[in-house]
């Protein structure tokens, strides 16, 4: 019976992250941040540009931080302080227990907040192509270059797209970690991106590797694509793996003090 309510709850709040208007603007917001940022770029007779180059500056301007850490979070990272202001966790916490429900909606969180970025990003790569070609020739360094240079364009642009969705990922399980902590929503929405431009600064002296900048907004050259996304994942899983627990873990603390 519990695995059953946990599998309906599942479908619930999946269909609450991914089947609304909060995941629409996302996807939106962040095809039209990427889009307005490289559209002066767009033009032939500054010089021979291609989408896959056009994408690639962008994700090197200031602005980019805001398509991993702002938009991602509005389909579903901040639902826990909503509901806690509410009042309608009690609710769940008597029907299946605190601890189930908070895991998955931190997981939901996750996966709608890369799923947004994924998408967004993908339909602003389109929408350059619809004024330049797709791509010409390679002007990109980062780890995932090789493809490029490969003429492997489509695995590429995929792989660049599940990095920088983990991304995504990590800072919408960190608004949800942060929410529990300060149930208020624009603490869980502000925050996150906050918090890591103060701790990318002060590490902005160490190698890439170590650099937190490096991680979220760059590529970490692990000799190989395929070993360079697999970091990344492992990387991301890791932390993930300990703001959901902290998360769960304060969740429920909080619900036996209410």
């Amino acid at each position: 019976m519990r695995g059953m309510k946990g599998i309906r709850c599942v479908i619930i709040q999946g269909k609450r992250a991914l089947v609304s208007w909060r995941f629409l603007a996302a996807c939106l917001g962040i095809a039209a941040v990427m889009y307005t940022t490289g559209y002066p770029y767009l033009d032939e007779s500054e010089g021979i540009v291609d989408a896959v180059g056009v994408w690639g500056f962008v994700r090197g301007t200031g602005i980019f931080i805001m398509t991993l850490a702002i938009f991602p979070l509005l389909p579903f990272s901040l639902s826990y302080a909503e509901e806690y202001n509410d009042k309608v966790l009690q609710f769940w916490s008597v029907r299946m227990g605190i601890k189930t429900y908070v895991g998955i909606k931190f997981v939901v969180a996750s996966l709608a907040a890369g799923m947004s970025y994924a998408i967004g990003s993908l339909g602003c790569l389109l929408l350059y192509w619809i004024r330049v070609p797709l791509f010409l020739f390679a002007t990109s360094g980062d780890a995932y270059a090789y493809l490029l240079e490969q003429d492997q364009v489509a695995r590429y642009l995929i792989f660049l797209l599940i990095h920088f969705s983990l991304s995504a990922a990590f800072f919408s399980g960190l608004s949800m970690c942060i929410s529990v902590y300060f149930p208020k929503k624009f603490a869980a929405l502000m925050l996150p991106m906050v918090g890591y431009l103060f701790l990318g600064r002060m590490g902005s002296g160490l190698p890439r590797y170590l650099n937190l900048f490096g991680y979220i907004e760059g590529t970490v050259n692990a000799g190989t694509p395929a070993i360079s996304l697999l970091l990344k994942l492992v990387i991301t899983i890791i932390l993930l793996l300990v703001l959901g627990y902290c998360t769960i873990e304060k969740a429920e603390r909080r619900s036996q003090n209410d």
